[in-house]
């Protein structure tokens, strides 16, 4: 079973920006997001991902660089 992945607007800026200013940030960001069609919830994958906690409860995160990071919420 694949999972849909919905952008938010600011996501769909930074990959933009990424794709023109540094192509390996982008190619990261295209592999997180294929893995997460396949398994959002998986521990198992790159970026380390990890459950939030706080008023982020229910919600992943995973490591682009060591500044940048991807969120996810699920529906």
């Amino acid at each position: 079973m694949n999972w849909g992945v919905e952008l938010s607007n600011q996501a769909e800026k930074d990959l933009k920006h990424w794709k023109k200013t540094n192509t390996k940030i982008f190619g990261k960001c295209l592999e997180i997001l294929q893995e997460l069609e396949v398994d959002p919830t998986s521990l198992e994958t790159i970026g380390q991902p990890e459950w939030l906690k706080g008023s982020l409860s229910g919600c992943m995160s995973r490591r682009i660089t060591q500044k940048e990071e991807l969120s996810r919420y699920f529906k």
